[in-house]
């Protein structure tokens, strides 16, 4: 009852965005270039229509041909991501200058209305095709599949023996959708080559119902390692089922820690909370992260794995070293880079918060738009260096 809930106040949440921004479009079209009733009713048609293409390929595929729903969600995808590119450019000149000049004008100071359509009739084009130019682009590095960022980490405490220990973190790969086989492919043709001693996944790993038939997260955890591999949920684990999604996943090999810490190579402690939507609430973040981290023995170094950038300043004071977070895709596409940033004031790579290193990956998949614009995929290979 409580994964329905969440779910359905999470398509709410969406679908309210979702209007609001097509009719802010519609407007501000239909304005600038002074329609007729024909262009208007094709806009009123169009937009909506186009605007439902990528969500109603999802259902589709869900529940009836996935073939078919991913015929459906290919146009419905790349529109997504070229609203998001006009949408960026948009807000910067109507906030920067259609607005103020609109009151100046509207208030006889200075200017006219008819002054503001004329430089909007040139620049609202111009917008269009660098958005269809920054969405090629983006598309062809986001289905290029990730890259392995590497990342040196000094830790307190960690035993010179275990001096250049290898973790690996894959977050956010979202199996389903536009991510099938082919794409998992590259992902794991780049991880099982790199010897890692243990491999960290950082929710989101699929959008698949309940995580799928299993095919996907036994690949995944079958990822060489020396020791293991752990992970903690998403979001998207929340959504596609909940409780249920992370009995599937370890009924298929993916250990799942859940405000829960582990002792792994004899010196290192990995703990893990779930995602707040999994809690009741980001309120709760702080509450999960002291649980998983509870008789930690003094003097080893802490991982801790966290979906979401939050409760970071407590999980530094409470002595962690090492956060690992996703979620963010760096931003994925314009305008969420802002977005995300103004939320949760981490957006990608390598933070410093008082003795903890915080890294937040880009992640190596994508979800809505198969586009990646100043946020390439990755997949992180950090090597752990005694102090």
């Amino acid at each position: 009852m409580q994964t329905w809930l969440g779910t359905i106040l999470f398509f709410i949440i969406v679908l309210s965005l979702w209007t609001g921004i097509h009719v802010y479009l519609y407007r501000r079209i239909v304005w600038t270039f002074n329609t007729g009733p024909g262009v208007r009713l094709a806009l009123k048609i169009g937009l909506p229509f186009i605007g439902s293409l990528y969500f109603i390929g999802r259902v589709v595929q869900a529940k009836m041909d996935h073939d078919l729903g991913t015929i459906i969600i290919w146009p419905g995808a790349v529109y997504l991501a070229l609203m998001a590119l006009f949408l960026s450019q948009l807000l910067v000149y109507d906030i920067g200058f259609a607005l103020p000049s609109w009151v100046l004008a509207r208030r006889k100071i200075a200017g006219s209305l008819e002054r503001v359509r004329r430089v909007g009739r040139w620049l609202m084009p111009l917008m269009a095709i660098v958005s269809v130019a920054a969405c090629v682009h983006g598309t062809i590095e986001a289905l290029d599949g990730p890259t392995v960022k590497r990342v040196e980490i000094r830790m307190r405490g960690l035993s010179p023996r275990l001096d250049g220990f290898r973790v690996l973190q894959i977050s956010d790969l979202h199996v389903g959708g536009l991510v099938g086989r082919s794409y998992m492919d590259k992902v794991l043709d780049l991880a099982q080559p790199l010897e890692s001693d243990l491999v960290l996944v950082t929710g989101d790993v699929s959008d698949e119902r309940n995580g799928g038939d299993g095919t996907a997260i036994e690949r995944i955890a079958a990822i060489p390692s020396r020791f293991g591999i752990l992970s903690v949920t998403g979001n998207h684990e929340y959504y596609i089922g909940g409780d249920a999604t992370v009995a599937n996943y370890r009924r298929h090999g993916l250990p799942v820690l859940r405000q829960q810490h582990v002792m792994k190579a004899g010196g290192i402690v990995v703990a893990g909370v779930d995602d707040p939507i999994f809690l009741g609430g980001p309120t709760h973040s702080k509450e999960a992260v002291l649980k998983a981290l509870k008789g930690i023995p003094d003097g080893l170094p802490v991982i801790l794995m966290s979906h979401q950038p939050l409760a970071v300043q407590e999980a530094a004071d409470a002595g962690v070293d090492l956060m690992l977070c996703g979620h963010t895709h760096g931003g994925q596409v314009p305008p969420f880079h802002l977005l995300t940033k103004l939320i949760y004031g981490y957006l990608t790579g390598r933070y410093q918060v008082g003795e903890m290193t915080l890294y937040v990956s880009n992640g190596a998949g994508f979800w809505g738009p198969a586009t990646r614009v100043f946020a390439d995929p990755e997949i992180t290979l950090f090597t752990l260096k005694s102090m």
